[in-house]
């Protein structure tokens, strides 16, 4: 089978993969710890990773070849399966899983026009319509349903744009016990980044009093709201100032002890990444503090470990304007470098670069996009890599094969 990689999401802990027309049950691997580095003016550029394709498995010599069952993929969707109650699928775009064994998936159906629909297969393999048409508000633009977090039982959160221009996203959460708002957002100009925890914690960034620049440029006054399943209430962040601030910058992710982490756009010493326990507010990074030689700008939180490490996108402030953005694990040590966009390949050069997620151990699938020729002839081939800084596998490439089904 061949593939085109840019419909699928893999949900790393559970290993579950969406290629086009299918969602697929399979298991990966992947390498160990390590670290990149980058020194000030004069140095070479950080050292990336470099990706091996797969491995082919070869088999041992054996006077006895015994033949072993060996565990394969398991298709949970198909493009075109009609589900009793629900319709027929049309395209599968996302799908993460829980630790129960549910999964969620984001789709959009036939029966409904095309429109976008969340979906829930059950640990016991049935799937089942969460929200769609005959759910929504009636106010709600079901083709802007956007791919969903979820929590370790299987609640999921997701967010829709409005029917009526100018209107905010509206944020909702689904439990078994049915969908909900997570928060009142009465008064509320902008909805921004969202992260929904392992116990069903939503954190999520909210804008009041929204203006345009002169520029075109939304500026709002920020608050950072968490809500849990009884209230939701607003972060005090002390001295952090956010009363005029772009409110798609700041990024939040819940953390596997319900920690909440974010990012922010910082000058100096002002703070970049900040954690959220307790009560407590505490400064791990800063705009002007050096890791391997460079301060981080402009980071971006993609994702957050048990080990604190975190999984960010950014550029180095050493490099000459434009910076390049880059996508990379920080911990107490060091800065890995995974990849970076502008960089030369084999096969082209590296113009795009999606997070998908981080394991525990720091390994990170991630999704590079290669531009191969120019103008007329420009193609753009799509990476599925499985890597941790050190090291990189490429699991699939567009239209390479891939699994045979």
């Amino acid at each position: 089978m061949r593939i085109g990689i840019r419909q699928f999401l893999v949900c790393f802990d559970a290993r579950v993969a969406l290629v086009p027309a299918l969602l697929v049950l399979l298991s990966c691997g992947g390498g160990g710890g390590g670290g990149a580095s980058q020194s000030e003016t004069s140095a070479p550029p950080p050292s990336v990773a470099p990706v091996s394709p797969a491995l082919e498995p070869v088999a041992a010599p054996s006077p006895t070849p015994v033949a072993t069952p060996r565990p394969g993929p398991e298709v949970l969707l198909r493009q075109g399966e009609r589900i009793d109650g629900v319709g027929e699928v049309a395209i599968i775009r996302w799908a993460a899983v829980a630790e129960d064994g549910a999964v969620i998936a984001l789709v959009n159906l036939v029966d409904q026009g095309l429109d976008r629909a969340i979906l829930r297969r059950s640990s016991a393999g049935v799937w089942g319509l969460v929200f769609g048409e005959g759910d929504a508000p009636v106010d709600v633009d079901l083709s802007t349903l956007s791919e969903p977090s979820i929590s370790r039982a299987g609640g999921a959160l997701f967010r829709a744009g409005r029917t009526e221009e100018g209107l905010p996203d509206r944020l909702f959460l689904a439990t078994l016990d049915g969908v909900r708002e997570p928060a009142d957002l009465v008064g509320v100009d902008f909805v921004g980044s969202a992260d929904l925890g392992p116990e069903g914690t939503v954190a999520f960034f909210v804008g009041r009093d929204c203006t345009v620049t002169e520029e075109g440029s939304d500026r709002c006054a920020l608050e950072l709201m968490v809500a849990d399943a009884f209230s939701s209430s607003r972060v005090e962040l002390g001295d952090i100032d956010l009363s005029f601030e772009n409110p798609r910058n700041p990024k939040v992710r819940i953390g596997a002890q319900g920690e909440v982490y974010f990012s922010l756009r910082g000058s100096r010493d002002e703070p970049t990444l900040l954690r959220y326990r307790e009560g407590q507010i505490d400064t791990i990074l800063t705009a002007d503090q050096e890791i391997d030689g460079s301060a981080l700008t402009r980071p971006e939180i993609q994702g957050v470990n048990l080990n604190e490490q975190f999984l960010l996108r950014a550029a180095f402030a050493n490099d000459e304007p434009p910076r390049p953005s880059l996508l990379g694990v920080l911990d107490e040590r060091s800065f890995r470098v995974l990849a970076i966009e502008g960089v030369e390949e084999a096969r082209g050069v590296v113009t795009d670069i999606d997070a998908l997620g981080m394991t525990d151990a720091g390994q990170v699938l991630y999704l590079v996009t290669i531009s191969v020729g120019s103008g007329e002839e420009l193609e753009r081939v799509e990476s599925l890599r499985l890597g941790d800084g050190v090291t990189s596998i490429e699991l699939a490439t567009q239209d390479a094969p891939f699994l045979d089904f």
